[in-house]
């Protein structure tokens, strides 16, 4: 990851009626502290990484919500400027 440009953690999904797709990401400037970093939260694809400067490692997470008888469904999910 390139801290110098504006990354973004961009996403597609179909979401059927009752479900949802809450993407999360947490930077950091190796693994370890990557481990410890904390989630934030990403509203609307794009969502704006913002990582400090020294920070070269991203960890996305995906949580899907069914409403018992649908599932959202994840199709793409990108890390760039």
């Amino acid at each position: 990851m390139d801290p110098s440009k504006a990354n973004r953690l961009s996403w597609e999904s179909t979401l059927p009626a009752g479900t949802k797709v809450r993407m999360r990401a947490r930077t950091a400037e190796s693994k370890e502290k990557l481990e410890k970093a904390v989630w934030k939260d990403l509203t609307d694809s794009p969502g704006e990484l913002a990582p400090a400067e020294s920070h070269r490692w991203v960890q996305w997470r995906a949580d899907l919500e069914s409403d018992g008888r649908r599932t959202p469904v994840l199709r793409a999910v990108r890390v760039g400027s």
